[in-house]
């Protein structure tokens, strides 16, 4: 009897394989909004440069933590599985430093290659690149009084992101990858560098605003 039960729940598994395998494939359609929790690196190089000289090192923020809101769109016709999708995003952020902060405000750009491989699951990789304004201030201590600075940053990066389609519209998505981010600020005669880079992360929740692919032609 033990056999033929083994034998019957392998065949059940086969059947059920088969199925899977003889399905319809799913279809890449992105046309999202989305808003994203990000996880930013903390390790940084700096060089400061004062009247007094040039002094450089390496340290890392407490934190660095942001939320963007952006959009991606899918470059395929319909009934393809995977494609080339692109994307924007607005980006702010907040880095903490034991005697400081700071904010960053600026934008990025995204291309990418996704694969939806059912019709809930789907990843994608991306490269991204964007800058925008940074401020940067420190509270003044028993060696320097306050410290303000402001300046440009741009950054640059690679990223995985594998989502999951709650329903036909909604979906959540987990991100992972390697960033860098190069500032150049200045403030009370005194310019300072700052180059972070490391692992990124973010938590990302997406409304699908149609779930119409485009046309053939």
């Amino acid at each position: 009897m033990s056999v033929h039960r083994r034998t019957a729940g392998w065949l059940r598994g086969a059947a059920a394989a088969l199925a899977v395998i003889s399905a319809p494939a799913a279809e890449l359609v992105v046309r999202d909004v989305r808003i994203g929790f990000e996880y930013l690196p903390t390790d940084f190089d700096y060089e400061l440069t004062a009247p007094q000289g040039t002094r450089s090192g390496s340290d890392s923020f407490e934190s660095t933590y942001g939320i963007s809101l952006g959009s991606d769109w899918s470059l395929v016709g319909a009934g393809s599985t995977h494609g080339l999708v692109v994307g924007g995003e607005l980006l702010v952020a907040q880095v903490t430093y034991a005697d400081g902060d700071g904010m960053l405000y600026g934008a990025r750009v995204e291309a990418g290659y996704a694969w939806a491989i059912t019709d809930r699951w789907s990843v994608a990789a991306y490269a991204l690149g964007g800058g925008g304004m940074m401020s940067f201030d420190l509270s003044a201590a028993d060696s320097f009084p306050d410290y303000n600075a402001s300046g440009t940053w741009f950054d640059y990066g690679a990223e995985l992101r594998v989502q999951f389609n709650l329903t036909d519209h909604a979906a959540i998505a987990l991100e992972g990858g390697w960033q860098a981010i190069s500032a150049d600020l200045s403030g009370d005669d005194i310019d300072l560098t700052l180059d972070l880079a490391g692992p990124a992360a973010s938590l990302t929740f997406t409304w699908r605003f149609t779930t119409a692919p485009a046309p053939l032609d």
